[in-house]
């Protein structure tokens, strides 16, 4: 019987590796507890509406891969690493990395929008989940 060669996954694991370095990057710039210092987070770019109004539109990516604590890196992990390679075998490399971008991208502006309606500029928004 021969074996059906299976697709290579990769989109997945670098997504995750990003993931942990953004991480480690939050520790490192705040301590041990850096990466729920909310001065770490918003100097690495977590979405707050009004900075984001403001004009500082690349926080609507850079919030997608920050995390508050281990506990929010490792279920989101976790997630990626069991959906994102289901996903990523079906749509393929590159729709896999779009819808992962774009409704991410999407989440992050939307929220946005709703915290400028609700008057809520300075709340705090991170990870991709």
């Amino acid at each position: 019987m021969n074996k059906v060669p299976s697709k290579r996954i990769y989109a997945t694991y670098i997504l995750i590796a990003l993931n942990l370095l953004v991480f480690f990057l939050a520790v490192k710039g705040g301590g041990v507890e850096g990466s729920k210092n909310l001065d770490t987070l918003d100097y690495l770019g977590a979405l707050i509406p009004i900075k984001v109004w403001a004009g500082e539109w690349w926080r609507v990516i850079s919030a997608n891969f920050l995390h508050y604590g281990f506990l929010h890196l490792s279920t989101n992990m976790l997630a990626l690493y069991f959906l994102g390679r289901l996903i990523e075998t079906n749509l393929g490399v590159f729709c896999y990395l779009f819808v992962y971008l774009f409704s991410g991208i999407g989440a992050m502006l939307t929220f946005t929008v709703w915290s400028l309606v609700r008057g809520d500029t300075y709340a705090f928004l991170l990870g991709a989940s």
